[in-house]
């Protein structure tokens, strides 16, 4: 149900960006987790569109996937 309002709010609008309480809800965390990250330097890239920070699908994909520079350990 969840993916679902994401999906939708996305088809609606057709747009790969994310505002911040979207991206927060589609990695599963909360929004005041999302600000901190990016306050600290460890959320994923994102953009600046006027006075809005917005954060592109493929950014969140690519900040979610397991890191693989230690593979098996």
């Amino acid at each position: 149900m969840a993916s679902q309002w994401i999906h939708n709010a996305h088809d609606a609008r057709r747009s790969p960006y994310f505002t911040n309480d979207e991206a927060a809800h589609y990695l599963g965390i909360s929004s005041r987790s999302l600000r901190r990250l990016r306050a600290t330097g460890q959320a994923p890239q994102h953009r600046w569109h006027g006075m809005m920070i917005r954060y592109h699908i493929d950014d969140l994909e690519n900040w979610s996937r397991p890191s693989r520079a230690n593979p098996g350990g």
